[in-house]
């Protein structure tokens, strides 16, 4: 016969194998929710935990990003951005971003709003940040790793619904190929014509307004040369030694697609993809 006594230990025993269940270890840092996709390890963090002992820094809070790109704030193309939805300074890409964040113990994190134009690819990376590093190799690179948050109060993320009603010409299947509703954020390595990228996806519903590792090992990048956008892919093995230094960081659609790539014309309606990011840092896990 089971007692009280008994019941009350196993059901403590119980609910201990569940949390443990729910926690995991990546090199030797635990956190509470993770999942793995196509390679990239995704976890959610408390903002504020040890950099990786052997790491080379790309953005922190002592090195910020070098450089950027606006196109909104340009007079000349401000007719192109009526159609935002915030206040124009929220798209700045200057140094004055880095600031002390509430959300992350009062540490420095950069904060913008990330655009993606789906309606033209004329300037449809409307805004971006670019950073760079000490040139290493890539063979002694073990992976890339970004701590991000997505806020939910300044992002504007289209559904397929959406999509559908402002471009009632494509197909459905035009609708999921240009873009399926995650926050998706595009990180592209380079040297000379060489390139490395990760487009990360991140569903809102899930992981909005809190802190996450992303770790992207370097064998799961996506190689390619690019020349006058033209894209050749190439494959890990053949770039090993080179050393992609230079960073940029932009919002993307599900595969960079716009609806101009997809049927030739332009959109006659603008739609944007707004991503209110912060980053904490970013940074190279050597071997």
């Amino acid at each position: 016969m089971i007692t009280e006594h008994h019941r009350r230990k196993i059901f403590g025993l119980l609910a201990f194998t569940l949390v443990l269940a729910n926690c995991s270890s990546f090199g030797g840092r635990t956190t509470a929710t993770e999942e793995t996709v196509a390679g990239t390890l995704l976890q959610e963090i408390g903002c504020g935990e040890a950099t990786p002992a052997r790491t080379l820094t790309l953005f922190s809070a002592e090195h910020n990003f070098s450089s950027g790109w606006n196109h909104i704030a340009n007079p000349e193309k401000a007719a192109d951005f009526q159609a935002l939805n915030q206040p124009y300074s929220s798209y700045n890409t200057n140094a004055d971003q880095l600031r002390e964040d509430d959300t992350c113990n009062g540490e420095k994190t950069y904060r913008t709003v990330l655009v993606k134009k789906f309606h033209t690819w004329d300037n449809t990376h409307a805004n971006g940040l670019q950073t760079e590093s000490e040139p290493i190799p890539l063979a002694d690179i073990a992976s890339l790793e970004i701590e991000l948050k997505v806020n939910s109060a300044w992002s504007v993320i289209p559904s397929k619904q959406q999509i559908a009603e402002t471009f009632p010409w494509l197909t459905q299947a035009q609708v999921r190929l240009l873009d399926r509703g995650a926050a998706n954020i595009d990180l592209v390595l380079s040297v000379g014509a060489s390139r490395a990228n990760k487009i990360l996806a991140i569903d809102q519903r899930k992981y909005a307004d809190k802190w996450l590792r992303i770790t992207i090992p370097v064998e799961h990048l996506n190689y390619y040369d690019e020349v006058n956008y033209v894209r050749t892919p190439g494959r890990y093995q053949d770039v090993k030694e080179l050393a992609y230094r230079n960073l940029t960081i932009t919002a993307e659609s599900h595969n960079r697609k716009t609806v101009q790539s997809i049927t030739g014309g332009a959109g006659t309606k603008p739609l944007f993809k707004e991503v209110d990011i912060s980053i904490r840092r970013i940074h190279f896990v050597l071997k």
